[in-house]
């Protein structure tokens, strides 16, 4: 009998802690369209100081963060935003840059650890001189961490030469920084909350940790970039909102873009108080979330028909694949967790598109969010926040697992039994039935013979 539910379907799924919900209930409130929100404004400053912008800009999504970066920066219909092919403003906002913005995207093959090609972004950049056929472009967008890619996250040195490639083309740098925290999170972790607030001084020389979460504070990850959509309900925690950052210019006109979009909320500090609890209280707890995913996908690994390329999982996201011989499919993973109490989401999705394949996600969160390809590869997206999970609690839903395939053997086992029995009495019955016929035959015969004998 099932005593708790554990939800797995993403990282999304969290919920408000107690702080939280207190934060909300005494939140100093005041008229966030006429920037009078006290509270509001101490998140958006917050985030600026973070992430070394000049502002900040509270909005209530990351698509509508994401929509008025590159509507800001492409102000011209008709311009066009370098990308990723599987980036998630190219994939997952409703092609809100070309909709509703006029923006042309020209996508880039996104490699495996999220990155595009150097010399690809450059090829793809127009050459001005055909602006009179050519639509003009204007922005590149980078994905950090890559959620499609596995949650693998770009490094300093990357973004700094993607950075230098805008400046040189005359191009700004805008990154969907969803889930930048997690790709930031070792070095907080070593750090105070004073040396967090305000950002630390990277030293020169400084290497960032190879196969986890970058150890680089924010700020330097997004140096290079001219804008940052930074999301503060995923692993973090808070019930609604993201932030987005750049120079007070860009905020200037993202303000404008934002009451036209309908995302002006007027006493929007009761939303803000819950998500500044997030950023003071939660960042600390994302590499937990990145060592029981690697636990996840380390135990994942040791169970026969399921494969995990364990190396590859760098934060809170992990892809395996269930062997093309396996009986269990994702409607009946789906149906044997949520016997055991865990909830998980099958939905559709274009990640496979770097190799032409159509993909279903399946989306857990342990709190995981697991993702299957072609209802063959499962992602697993993890956050403490929706509710605890020790090892103790991995190890048993790794047993759910198990149990699952041994499960699947058998049934395997009596479907090829009842393949045999099935097969031997239709050759019996076919058999009857032949004996049968030539019987009725030869009875036939004999008295059609003596029907002709003289009397």
């Amino acid at each position: 009998m099932v005593t708790r539910t554990v939800d797995l379907r993403s990282d999304t799924v969290t919920k408000p802690t107690e702080a939280m919900r207190a934060a909300m209930a005494t939140a100093d409130v005041d008229d966030d369209v006429l920037r009078f929100d006290p509270t509001a404004l101490s998140l958006e400053t917050e985030l600026a100081r973070i992430t070394g912008k000049e502002a900040g800009l509270f909005v209530p999504s990351g698509t509508m963060g994401n929509l008025i970066s590159v509507l800001v920066h492409c102000d011209t219909r008709g311009s066009e935003v370098i990308l990723g092919d599987i980036s998630h403003i190219h994939i997952y906002e409703n092609g809100g840059i070309s909709t509703i913005g006029g923006v042309h995207p020209r996508t880039v093959k996104n490699n495996k650890d999220g990155t595009m090609d150097i010399a690809s972004i450059e090829a793809a950049i127009r050459d001005p001189r055909g602006a009179l056929v050519y639509p003009t472009t204007r922005l590149i967008c980078l994905e950090n961490t890559h959620a499609n890619c596995g949650g693998k996250c770009l490094s300093v040195e990357y973004t700094d030469k993607v950075g230098e490639l805008a400046k040189k083309h005359g191009l700004k740098l805008h990154i969907d920084g969803a889930r930048i925290f997690n790709a930031s999170v070792n070095w907080h972790q070593a750090e105070t909350a004073a040396h967090f607030i305000g950002p630390p001084v990277l030293e020169d020389g400084f290497t960032p940790r190879n196969g986890s979460a970058l150890g680089v504070p924010v700020h330097r990850l997004v140096q290079a970039a001219d804008s940052v959509s930074v999301c503060l309900s995923k692993g973090l925690g808070a019930p609604v909102g993201s932030v987005i950052v750049g120079s007070k210019t860009f905020i200037a006109k993202a303000k404008i873009l934002r009451k036209t979009l309908g995302g002006g909320m007027r006493q929007v500090g009761i939303l803000c108080a819950a998500a500044l609890v997030a950023v003071q209280e939660n960042v600390g707890k994302l590499e937990g979330d990145h060592k029981k995913a690697k636990m996840l996908a380390e135990g994942l690994n040791k169970i026969h028909g399921i494969t995990v390329d364990v190396a590859s999982v760098e934060t809170n996201i992990v892809y395996l694949d269930i062997e093309e011989n396996s009986k269990f499919t994702s409607e009946k993973l789906c149906e044997y967790m949520e016997e055991h109490g865990v909830l998980v989401m099958s939905e559709s999705s274009s990640r496979g598109m770097q190799s032409g394949v159509v993909i279903t996600k399946l989306l857990i969160s342990f709190p995981f969010g697991l993702f299957l390809k072609d209802t063959k590869t499962l992602v697993v997206g993890y956050s403490s926040r929706q509710s605890s999970l020790g090892s103790g609690r991995i190890t048993k839903y790794l047993s759910c697992l198990n149990s699952l395939h041994k499960f699947s053997l058998g049934m395997l086992f009596f479907q090829r039994t009842l393949q045999v029995l099935l097969f031997w009495s239709s050759f019996l019955w076919v058999v009857a039935s032949v004996g049968a016929c030539f019987g009725a035959w030869a009875s036939l015969h004999a008295h059609h013979a003596s029907s002709k004998c003289p009397k």
